[in-house]
């Protein structure tokens, strides 16, 4: 697949010799075994060398930022809190020839929501965190709900949202590759579901049924609003029985019908009155 394998459990493997990492996979002793993979795009960005096989550069399909804090007052109990606004737009392909579809959705998160996410990702991303420091919770502030506090919070938080955004195809959300951890914090399952969505990918407008198939299926007499005529709405309802007009029955004729000729009167019959 072109993959490179960037570390299996907690140990990077970039910088180890093959045999080296085979020795991790084969290692007995560990009961559970979590490779980890990445292009060759991306590790000849962290490394900074030229590889053998030259590989694109990674297009940024998914864009994400904090925009903005608000206070909210809990409905139960306890006192008010800070949330943060987070983003996000995926590109996705469609079938036709240049075409493509935006996924656009905003989730809500806690500080301390980003914080537990930056425990997993740091075991789940390794070595693409390196030299990144998550913002600090800074204790001594009295007031966290300051509008100044919370810009300068939202800021950092952004700071440290876009490195792990730009993890290579980490926010794929659309693949299997994608970080898991993640896509449950961005809820991409379910903002990304075909169903919810009205611009699916390849999603076509239902097809309008007829008014015959329409009465078969719900079992209700087809409607005069559809436009078919009365005969066709019989037909379709099973109400015709006039047999097809035959030579012996034929249909009356529309053209005005003239009155019979007068009889002769005889020369010797007395004038009418």
């Amino acid at each position: 697949l072109g993959d490179v394998v960037v570390g299996v459990n907690e140990t990077p493997t970039v910088d180890l010799a093959f045999a080296d990492v085979l020795a991790l996979l084969s290692d007995e002793n560990a009961l559970k075994k979590v490779v980890h993979f990445s292009s060759r795009a991306e590790v000849e960005r962290r490394r900074g060398a030229t590889m053998s096989t030259p590989a694109p550069a990674p297009s940024a399909r998914f864009t994400s930022r904090v925009r903005r804090a608000r206070v909210q007052e809990p409905a139960t109990s306890g006192g008010p809190f800070a949330d943060y606004e987070v983003v996000c737009a995926l590109r996705l392909d469609g079938t036709k020839v240049e075409h493509e579809t935006v996924r656009k959705w905003v989730v809500w998160r806690r500080y301390s929501d980003f914080e537990k996410l930056e425990h997993k990702v740091r075991k789940s991303l390794g070595w693409h965190l390196q030299g990144l420091a998550f913002p600090p919770k800074r204790p001594f502030v009295l007031d966290k709900l300051a509008p100044d506090f919370l810009e300068q919070r939202r800021a950092d938080l952004d700071a440290w949202w876009q490195r792990v955004v730009a993890v290579d195809r980490a926010c794929d959300f659309h693949m299997h590759h994608c970080d898991p951890d993640l896509k449950a914090f961005l809820d991409a399952d379910a903002n990304l579901d075909p169903r919810r969505l009205v611009d699916a990918p390849d999603a076509h407008p239902p097809r309008r049924r007829s008014t015959a198939t329409l009465a078969k299926s719900t079992g209700r007499p087809a409607s005069l609003k559809s436009g078919l005529s009365k005969r066709r709405l019989k037909s379709a309802n099973g109400d015709d029985r006039r047999p097809p007009p035959t030579q012996q029955q034929r249909p009356p004729s529309t053209q005005q019908q003239r009155p019979p000729p007068p009889k002769p009167v005889a020369a010797d019959a007395p004038p009418p009155p």
